[in-house]
């Protein structure tokens, strides 16, 4: 939540505008999505963390951030008793319309990935960051998202779970302290 504002935080660009100093932002979204008449849980990363970590897959391949999306968006996609496989074309809606998607990765059942912290007591570290997904668990499965694929379509998101951000070194613990605080 913007504290300025009152309103949702939607992108890093607004939290590069509300932190000083900072060296780099990488985040973790809700996109609004849906798929068919089937509940799934979608998320979408930023290119940092895309970049940063590659959850264990089962088949397929972790997103290519060279490939043009601006056509068919790349979507990687938990087990799950769908059927879903590497190459299938898929369509996913959204609230003004639809995208098309191709499923490049399986997610291996259970398989840690980011984007589903719990908070212990209130308080986050890195191990917030990961939660081990589970189609048992869950009863739907998981489409995660490149942000960047999303960008230009009619895909309403907003930031939701982790954000990681970085500093160079000079920065003063005090500006830190104070951003940890928006």
């Amino acid at each position: 939540i913007n504290p300025e504002t009152g309103n949702t935080l939607r992108t890093t660009d607004e939290l590069y505008q509300l932190l000083e100093d900072t060296k780099d932002i990488s985040a973790t979204y809700n996109p609004w999505l849906s798929y068919e008449d089937k509940e799934i849980t979608s998320i979408s990363y930023d290119d940092g963390i895309i970049n940063m970590y590659t959850p264990e897959l089962t088949d397929g391949n972790w997103f290519d951030l060279e490939k043009d999306q601006s056509k068919t968006v790349q979507v990687v996609v938990s087990e799950n008793p769908y059927g879903f496989k590497v190459g299938d074309r898929i369509t996913v809606n959204c609230f003004d319309g639809e995208i098309q998607a191709e499923i490049i990765g399986i997610i291996k059942d259970n398989a840690k990935i980011i984007g589903f912290s719990i908070s212990k007591n209130g308080k986050y570290d890195c191990r917030n960051a990961y939660m081990n997904y589970c189609y048992d668990i869950e009863q739907k499965p998981l489409f995660i998202f490149s942000q960047k694929g999303l960008k230009d379509k009619m895909v309403t998101t907003q930031l939701n779970g982790p954000v990681f951000v970085t500093y160079n070194d000079s920065v003063a613990n005090e500006v830190i302290e104070s951003n940890n605080g928006i």
